[in-house]
Formats: structure tokens, sequence, C-alpha cells
């Protein structure tokens, strides 16, 4: 975003920024983000980690989690 001013530019009027993964520091700038489900996340890989483990697990598996996108000024 710091680019945005020189350039002429004014978010979110010319040029919307969006980020990746809602952090503290993105909501503070009020950055538009798409956040992603970290705790599901973390339950995913434990089970898939367990299944290997404990010999349950398949060798390869796709999951796939749905992220939330944020919208704030930035966007």
């Amino acid at each position: 975003m710091a680019w945005a001013a020189p350039a002429g530019r004014r978010v979110p009027e010319d040029v919307a920024v969006v980020g990746y993964d809602g952090t503290d520091l993105a909501q503070a700038l009020q950055l538009t983000t798409v956040d992603q489900p970290l705790e599901e996340t973390g339950r995913i890989a434990a089970a898939l980690l367990l299944g290997q483990l404990d010999g349950t697990g398949r060798p390869s598996q796709q999951v796939n989690l749905t992220p939330t996108l944020i919208v704030r000024a930035t966007s």
C-alpha cells in the first residue's frame, strides 16, 4: 500500500489490496484478507499424523479447507 500514494493511486478507489491470513496487523490496517481456518488445519493435520503413526491412515491424502474472505477498507 506504500507505493500507491506516490504513484498517484488511491486504495481502494483505484487499487484494491488483499492480504493472506488474517493477522492482527491486517486487522489494524483494515486490510481485506483471505483468512485460513487455522484451528481446523491443525486438527486435521494432527489426525492425519496420528493415522500415519498407528497405521490406519492412507499414504497420501488431499484435504480441501474453505478460507473466508474478510472484506475491510482496502477493497
